[in-house]
């Protein structure tokens, strides 16, 4: 049976991790690669916050969210998501 090549290129979600490369006799230089999230679309990020994709669209129409808009296609940096969701931690006391 043939073995399948993964559809993401064969990188995976990898820790970071770190590369040292010699620039001379002496120098080092430290190279830090860290994997970076996929963008949102409208769809997956109302699937992500378990609310409907009119309240994601409600919240960028009101300026409460930032999005993107690449060509014809709205995407959410998930750095604006965790700043956007960070706004509403409820750190008081639990309800009754």
């Amino acid at each position: 049976m043939a073995k399948r090549a993964k559809a993401s290129g064969g990188r995976g979600n990898r820790p970071a991790r770190a590369n040292v490369a010699r620039n001379g006799a002496n120098d080092l230089a430290l190279t830090v690669i860290t994997e970076r999230q996929a963008w949102f679309t409208p769809e997956t990020l109302a699937a992500y916050l378990q609310v409907s994709d009119r309240q994601v669209r409600n919240w960028v129409s009101e300026g409460l969210l930032i999005s993107y808009k690449i060509g014809s296609s709205r995407r959410f940096d998930p750095a604006d998501v965790d700043a956007f969701v960070a706004q509403f931690r409820d750190e008081g006391k639990p309800e009754r």
